[in-house]
């Protein structure tokens, strides 16, 4: 039942759309150029900023300034060209919390993170599919370390039950009960006396026997348990996302952090309200946000050498 669950999220987070901005064939085709300039200006405002730096450092002020002012010129036109949520790669404005995916080469609303188990961006449409799997996944992994421990815990518990104190480990006699029977006759045979409690070097030697005898239970422990772990944490942390109303992205960015050091996010809307945003379908239609950039070949500035 836990490996059905596991499986479906896992297919429903991977095949599902993740919330993804569409791009129109316009967009795509003025993608180069848009890099390019993006590039050019990126470029040159580096080369400014060492210029300047250069020259106030030989005393040459005023030529310094020369090169900041061009400087903050690009920077303004950049900023105007390019405003902050535009995307260069898919030639539109992001809509809010919308990021871009390398990997998928695709904008993301509300983009978590790219999950390579599921083979798919994590966003708003799937990320419930993502929190579903991982949980389903601890829980599989949970029981499956359960069943194996219980069987090397019964082998253990076997061994010891035929432990001899000054012999070890011995072997029930296949016919004692018939032996018994014949000495004793039709009276029922004493009770055999008590065995003394094992110590703890007995018990450790019953449980490297249990785990040499069957290895497959011993492995599945050892996996089950790191991999039980490691998904509990990783879910718990997911689980505090989601109460607090942020990605993977934007606690790994701050993006909500002031200057004095306070996460001040502006879509929390308590917690009852992030888990039900969380688990909904519906997000803000990316089309209404995105605009198309045209950009000629002429509207790279052209840049004077000093």
């Amino acid at each position: 039942l836990t490996f059905g669950a596991s499986s479906g999220f896992m297919f429903a987070a991977g095949l599902a759309d993740p919330g993804g901005v569409p791009v129109s064939a316009a967009q795509r085709a003025q993608r180069a150029q848009v890099e390019r300039v993006s590039t050019a200006i990126e470029e040159r405002l580096d080369e400014l900023a060492v210029k300047a730096a250069v020259l106030s450092q030989q005393g040459r002020h005023s030529e310094a300034v020369l090169f900041l002012r061009e400087g903050k010129a690009l920077y303004l036109e950049q900023q105007r060209r390019f405003p902050d949520g535009f995307c260069t790669a898919c030639v539109h404005l992001r809509p809010p919390r919308t990021h871009h995916c390398r990997i998928t080469d695709r904008c993301v609303a509300r983009y978590d993170h790219y999950c390579c188990y599921i083979g798919n961006s994590v966003g708003h449409n799937n990320y419930r599919w993502f929190f579903g799997f991982v949980w389903a996944t601890a829980l599989h992994a949970a029981l499956v370390l359960t069943a194996s421990a219980s069987r090397l815990l019964l082998l253990a518990a076997s061994l010891l039950a035929h432990h001899d104190p000054h012999h070890g480990p011995v072997r029930p006699h296949a016919h004692s009960h018939e032996a018994a029977a014949a000495y004793y006759g039709d009276a029922s045979p004493p009770p055999p006396p008590p065995l003394p409690r094992p110590s703890a070097l007995v018990c450790g030697r019953a449980a490297l026997e249990a785990a040499r005898t069957c290895p497959v239970a011993m492995l599945l422990c050892l996996y089950c348990a790191a991999v039980s772990a490691l998904l509990v944490g990783f879910g718990s942390f997911h689980a505090l996302l989601i109460s607090r109303n942020l990605t993977t992205y934007e606690h790994i960015k701050q993006l909500y952090k002031g200057e004095d050091g306070v996460v001040r996010n502006p879509f929390d809307r308590g917690l009852l309200g992030n888990w039900a945003e969380a688990s909904s379908r519906r997000h803000p239609p990316a089309s209404a946000h995105t605009r198309l950039r045209t950009l000629s070949s002429s509207s790279l500035p052209q840049f004077r050498n000093h």
